[in-house]
């Protein structure tokens, strides 16, 4: 070690000869391995370095990044167990196991425990959550890129036709040692695209959840997740509901029928009993006659009754979540709230405390896939048209954007994509509560000068910058009745941007074309 660091380390009274020793050798092995200059890195660009680092680590030590486990989990042993047998046989072949089993049965939870304590064992690995919801999102072509970069380690390439990516993902996985984890997948199609035809080296392993036993072919490993027994049940609802392993003996007979009507599903009993937990003998009673008109089994059912419990501002934030912001951090969500509910804080607390929602370790909102769907049929029924659901997401909130039909249910129409097109007829046919949860850059367009007396107050919200058509900017003064106000946010801050303002006169408002001036002073 050379200079004034190497003169410090040297003249260390307070270290010992043992660990400057070892010292000397842990910085020769990190020079070995990688070394990342920051004069030469993009260019002395110094965050670009970090964000690159964090992502070599990410990659490096992605095992010790799988999505947390329930909290209280009851009855996994002997099912870990017994999948455990699945796996560990016959080291000389690649193996594929699928668990399965009805929604809220504790696939995911099973399939991630046997992960992490095989996880360490491969050089090549993949935990692909929540597959069947990322396709229908974002497409096939990014879960096989998702599953490319695991592997290969490289996040430059991207995927841009699925026969070419499953291509891809074959010669990525040839003659590796590999454990994939595909999670809640429900075609065989998309398991074709995803590891089809691939040459794996002996020895992987190849880890699947799915509901539809119809997906399994014949060479696959089988496990069957089953409804929990009622003494397990019992002490799952005990842990949520009282925070102990028995019910106290007033309510005994109350949690012994509420087991038996939600037919031994854990994620029903833990949405029940956090439902529960602390209230009076008589909510207790009224709970367990709702389930018994439930049919058996029927999850979805039993999840609505605790939804209908929830407060509406409660409710609000639940279907935000389910249909927008699930693996988003808080404060988007949040932004997007201000100024329409007016206690985000603790309503998240409350969802949390309700077992709704889970925050990760990066404050980044989680849900399970029955609870998201749930969320989702309330808010957009399969019985009604696009434009008369409360929120929409994907494809059909494409279509409700240029679509003529009257669209005032609307409240939400977010999409991920770079820049957002907004136009005129979309905003004059909207909810007075609309709010676009944009997560990219918004551009407005049309003859906005046309109809704009006919508009009502609209707030929309954008992570990123709003852009103006030529239309918009060649625009001087129109006078309006009402306003609108879009507001944007970069790097955290909030920047509002005023499209309408209110005149002098009563009544009346000013709208001052985008791009012309400084919108932020406007604001009323």
């Amino acid at each position: 070690m050379l200079g004034k660091f190497g003169d410090a380390f040297d003249n260390a009274a307070r270290i010992d000869e043992e660990v400057k020793l070892r010292g000397r050798e842990a910085l020769k092995e990190a020079v070995k391995r990688r070394i990342f200059e920051s004069e030469k890195w993009a260019g002395g660009h110094e965050g670009k370095l970090v964000k690159d680092l964090v992502r070599v680590i990410m990659d490096e030590h992605q095992h010790d990044f799988l999505p947390p486990l329930p909290g209280k989990l009851v009855g996994i042993d002997d099912r870990v167990a017994e999948v455990k047998k699945l796996v560990n046989t016959d080291h000389s072949k690649t193996r594929i196991i699928v668990i399965y089993g009805i929604g809220g049965i504790g696939k995911t939870t099973l399939a991630t425990i046997i992960y992490e304590g095989l996880s360490n064992k491969f050089a090549y690995r993949s935990f692909l959550k929540d597959v069947r919801e990322t396709i229908k999102s974002k497409g096939m072509e990014h879960v096989q890129y998702l599953l490319i970069s695991d592997i290969t380690k490289n996040h430059e390439s991207r995927v841009h036709d699925s026969d070419k990516g499953i291509e891809a993902i074959r010669i990525s996985c040839e003659n590796k040692k590999v454990i994939i984890l595909l999670d809640d997948v429900d075609s065989q199609a998309h398991l074709d695209k995803l590891i089809g035809g691939c040459n794996f080296e002996s020895g992987s392993r190849i880890i699947i959840t799915c509901r539809d036993k119809a997906l399994l072919k014949s060479e696959y490993e089988r496990y069957e997740v089953k409804e929990m027994n009622d003494e397990d049940s019992l002490l799952l609802l005990s842990r949520y509901a009282f925070e102990g392993e028995q019910p106290p003996t007033e309510l005994v007979n109350l949690s012994s029928g509420i087991v038996a009507t939600t037919g031994g599903l854990p994620l029903a009993l833990v949405m029940i009993g956090s439902l529960l937990k602390g209230k009076p003998k008589n909510i207790w009673e009224e709970t367990l006659e709702k389930l018994k008109k439930v049919p058996n089994k029927d999850v979805q059912k039993v999840l609505r009754i605790t939804y209908d419990s929830l407060e509406y501002e409660e409710q609000q934030m639940f279907l935000d979540i389910a249909c927008f912001f699930t693996g988003s951090h808080k404060r988007i969500a949040i932004y997007l709230w201000n100024d329409i509910l007016r206690c985000q804080d603790s309503g998240l607390d409350r969802l949390n405390e309700l077992s709704y929602i889970t925050l990760d370790d990066y404050d980044k909102l989680r849900m399970h896939d029955h609870l998201r769907d749930l969320g989702r049929a309330i808010a957009c029924p399969a019985n009604k048209k696009p434009w008369e659901c409360s929120r929409l997401w994907g494809e059909e909130a494409i279509t409700v954007q240029r679509s003529k039909e009257e669209n005032r249910n609307i409240e939400a129409l977010p999409e991920k994509r770079s820049v957002h097109e907004i136009s005129a007829l979309t905003l004059a046919t909207m909810s007075e509560r609309f709010a676009c949860p944009f997560q990219g850059d918004c551009s407005f367009h049309g003859a906005f000068d046309e109809g704009i007396h006919q508009w009502r107050p609209l707030k929309i919200r954008s992570l990123g910058v709003f852009q103006f058509s030529e239309e918009m900017k060649s625009l001087r003064e129109v006078q309006i009745n009402q306003k609108m106000v879009a507001t944007s946010a970069r790097e955290g801050m909030v920047e509002p941007i005023c499209l309408a303002s209110k005149d002098k006169r009563e009544g009346d408002a000013l709208w001052i074309p985008p791009g012309l001036c400084t919108m932020s002073n406007l604001i009323s």
